[in-house]
């Protein structure tokens, strides 16, 4: 039987079993005895990169197979058995999965490849000598270091200037503007009931740890990694010139006061039902939830003075983080926002800063064994930040002539069968 005389039951279970062996998985803690990966991406970034046809893409799933499992028992089993037994997590990955990961790996060697030729060849093209000086520089480390902590002296003097409320929500806006995650999280999309039109989201957030029950779970390993974070801040505080025993207090002090956020936050299962994080109430109902911020002073320094349309995801949290905000003493939050400033560049900062950010967020909370080498971040960084501009360059190296219209084909053929 040829693939246009499959029936559309058999259609439909490959492309459950293809799906499932996509999602093949290991992480840190499940990893698997044999070692038997090939784990793209780590060579040359010039060097050419394999593109799998659809025999070598069905050969790869059958290979992932486990058939002496009953997929009627353990289906994942069955898809990615013998996939996870022969996969070998690697050491700068917290996890691995058989799909999408690859699929990142192989793109990250393209790319680097695309930056690498752009930062030696930027004449005359605008948008490649921009792409090309972003890589460049980020690869730069002996300019890294030489520089230290200096590119970030405005923001730490803005921060020594917070007194009051005004000012703290002056700076938290700047902050807010060069994504640094203070006090809350504001996002602009679409309207959850009306997608024709983009508005501002305001969420919880605020802390450093991933979520709220980091703070608020009482058991062992909670306290140690609570612990252990604390002494963390200190460590960075104190590389960015805060004196050692100055610096262990701040970090107490700023430990406390995420708490007093954690503890007014939505459980992470709350937040993903959309009709509980949903609170259209605009500028007027942010001021009458929270009265004691001044929400102008914000805006202007966010850059969207005047901005009206606002969904307060969570107005109880901003009740709670107001109340926290005027309890706490101004060294308090001016000792909060230098701590989330470093957290949130340390990729950007010396090496001892970035060895410091990985030993606690790489190693002990994610149980990473080696930090990405730095093309691989500086590739992440630039894509980040000048995404539209490089996925131009991707896209026409990786999918030249007719590969839209095979792709277009490809999803008419998937809706078909279903």
């Amino acid at each position: 039987m040829n693939e246009s005389q499959m029936s559309p039951v058999k259609t439909l279970m490959c492309l459950l079993l293809l799906a499932l062996s996509i999602g093949c998985e290991v992480t840190r803690e499940g990893q698997p005895p044999v070692a038997k990966s090939e784990v793209g991406g780590s060579g040359s970034g010039g060097g050419a990169v394999a593109r799998l046809g659809p025999k070598e893409i069905a050969d790869s799933v059958v290979q992932s197979m486990d058939r002496t499992a009953d997929p009627c028992q353990d289906f994942y089993r069955y898809a990615c058995g013998t996939w996870l037994d022969t996969t070998k997590l690697p050491p700068d990955r917290p996890r691995w999965g058989r799909g999408f990961t690859e699929i990142t790996e192989r793109n990250l060697a393209v790319l680097r490849g695309i930056l690498e030729d752009a930062a030696r060849h930027k004449d005359g093209d605008a948008d490649v000598a921009k792409v090309g000086d972003y890589y460049g520089a980020c690869m730069d480390e002996e300019a890294v270091e030489r520089k230290g902590v200096g590119p970030l002296e405005p923001l730490l003097a803005g921060i020594d200037a917070v007194k009051d409320a005004t000012s703290l929500m002056a700076m938290a806006g700047k902050l807010q503007q060069v994504q640094v995650p203070v006090l809350f999280a504001p996002d602009f999309d679409a309207d959850f009931k009306d997608p024709n039109v983009n508005i501002a989201h305001f969420f919880q957030g605020g802390i450093g740890l991933p979520d709220r029950d980091y703070y608020l779970k009482n058991d062992e390993r909670s306290r140690t990694l609570r612990k252990e974070y604390e002494a963390h801040v200190a460590r960075m505080l104190s590389l960015a010139g805060t004196p050692r025993p100055e610096a262990r207090r701040q970090a107490r002090d700023i430990i406390a006061f995420e708490t007093k956020l954690a503890e007014v936050s939505l459980p992470k299962e709350d937040t993903r039902d959309p009709d509980k994080i949903y609170h259209k109430i605009d500028l007027a109902g942010l001021k009458t939830t929270a009265p004691t911020l001044p929400w102008d002073a914000f805006l202007e320094a966010a850059g969207y003075p005047g901005m009206d349309s606002i969904n307060v995801g969570m107005p109880a949290f901003f009740e709670g983080m107001a109340r926290a905000a005027a309890k706490a003493k101004p060294p308090v939050l001016r000792a909060y926002l230098r701590w989330h400033l470093l957290n949130a560049v340390s990729a950007e900062l010396p090496k001892a800063f970035v060895d410091e950010h990985f030993a606690y967020f790489g190693k002990t909370l994610s149980g990473q064994k080696e930090i990405q080498p730095r093309w691989k971040r500086c590739v992440n960084a630039t894509d980040e930040a000048l995404g539209e501009i490089l996925g131009r360059y991707f896209v026409e190296k990786q999918f030249p002539g007719d590969s839209k219209t095979i792709a277009l084909g490809m999803i008419q053929e998937i809706e078909s069968a279903f």
